[in-house]
């Protein structure tokens, strides 16, 4: 198993990148649930308003406290945005996502969840991003 696929398989939260007004540079932790090579988040706020802006973006992951125990990855990538409950259904694999990764996922708040569905959808400013990997760096300091 790669370092992105053991990561993005095993952490919770990863770090999203955006480049926010005058040239700033946005750092948002997120959830998400990681299907078929991209990573799915239900988010909203500057990320959003950025990410139309321009959909570049870097994702980073990691594990570790103590310096020999870290290790993660980063990632170039580019996101899009689920505009709506067309956009929603022509994803091929957001469905089994709401259905099998996030409510599991996140359900208990504390660990892997007992199961149940994220009826998440689109509401308000709430959207789903899905953001597909470019590129990717990996650090080990685990031996």
């Amino acid at each position: 198993m790669s370092t992105l696929e053991e990561l993005a398989s095993n952490q919770w939260t990863l770090r999203l990148a955006t480049r926010g007004p005058g040239e700033r540079i946005n750092l948002t932790p997120l959830w998400f649930y990681w299907a078929e090579g991209l990573f799915y988040a239900f988010t909203r706020g500057q990320k959003m308003v950025n990410l139309r802006r321009d959909p570049r973006c870097t994702v980073t992951i990691d594990s570790g406290h103590l310096y020999p125990e870290l290790h993660g990855v980063m990632i170039e990538a580019t996101a899009r945005i689920l505009d709506g409950a067309e956009q929603e259904k022509a994803d091929p694999y957001l469905d089994s996502v709401v259905r099998d990764g996030m409510g599991e996922k996140y359900a208990t708040g504390n660990g892997p969840g007992t199961g149940g569905r994220n009826e998440s959808t689109a509401f308000r400013d709430w959207r789903w991003i899905v953001i597909e990997p470019v590129s990717v760096a990996d650090w080990d300091n685990r031996g």
